[in-house]
């Protein structure tokens, strides 16, 4: 049976193919790295969204309902919060999960399923095009968008007023990938998780490679810095997509159909 990372590998593969990218695989340069990473985002994107990447206009977020509004706030009546885990850490759902429980949160939908190239761009418009990512979000997106997430909705079983249960998950269980903190997501738990995968090293397999790093682009990036194995971490460990309350909203009818967003409310 395939390991998670070897199906990543093999998707990505697929879909290099698919562009004619496979000589841009484990590139050896940064330069090369970019190039690859460029042409690969001129095909996934629409040509109007390309421009935009490329010349890195800051666009602003839009959290807007995109459909089945009534759902949508039919289930903001309650105190939910959503949680995305991306392909390279999908097999640690259940640990994921089970971190969450311990905090009064109940899982009452679970959905694996593919982003389209649309409910990428609805989530993420604002990073694909942000001048900060223009090196590396041709990576983020491949591995993102070529194997399956997986959505998670919480219930949250002690409400607090005046507190949505998806800030206090934002703001203090998210964590960041960039350094160890105790009891998060993002700085501990999927870190740990990452660093038993081997997804801090620079010398990964090729297999890990092709799921984690395709095109090279973080390692190219990083292999003159002075701890370049613990930095790759603010790559590779994120792994998890956390909206706040703003965001949730919009998340909610981008993630689920009308039958998961009914099911949620069945569930709540």
């Amino acid at each position: 049976m395939k390991t998670n990372l070897e199906k990543i590998a093999q998707n990505n593969l697929k879909v290099l193919q698919k562009y004619r990218l496979s000589s841009y695989i484990d590139s050896q340069t940064i330069q090369d790295s970019i190039k690859g990473g460029d042409l690969f985002m001129q095909s996934y994107l629409t040509n109007e969204q390309f421009k935009l990447f490329q010349s890195s206009v800051d666009l602003k977020d839009d959290f807007d309902i995109k459909k089945e509004e009534e759902l949508v706030n039919e289930i903001l009546k309650n105190d939910v919060c959503l949680i995305t885990i991306r392909p390279e850490m999908t097999h640690y759902t259940e640990n994921i999960i089970a971190f969450l429980q311990k905090e009064n949160l109940l899982p009452i939908q679970i959905v694996d399923h593919k982003l389209s190239e649309q409910q990428y761009w609805d989530l993420y418009h604002r990073g694909i095009t942000t001048p900060n990512a223009r090196t590396t979000m041709a990576t983020r997106t491949i591995v993102y968008t070529s194997s399956e997430v997986t959505t998670v909705v919480f219930k949250n079983l002690k409400p607090k007023q005046n507190y949505p249960v998806s800030n206090y998950l934002f703001n203090s269980l998210k964590g960041s990938a960039k350094e160890y903190s105790e009891n998060t997501l993002r700085g501990d738990l999927i870190r740990n998780e990452a660093k038993r995968m081997g997804l801090n090293n620079m010398n990964m397999d090729k297999t890990t490679a092709l799921a984690i790093d395709p095109f090279g682009t973080y390692r190219n990036m990083l292999k003159q810095e002075k701890d370049p194995s613990n930095k790759l971490f603010q790559y590779t460990a994120v792994s998890v997509h956390i909206p706040n309350r703003k965001e949730l909203a919009r998340d909610l009818s981008v993630l689920l159909d009308y039958n998961q967003l009914t099911s949620v409310i069945n569930n709540l």
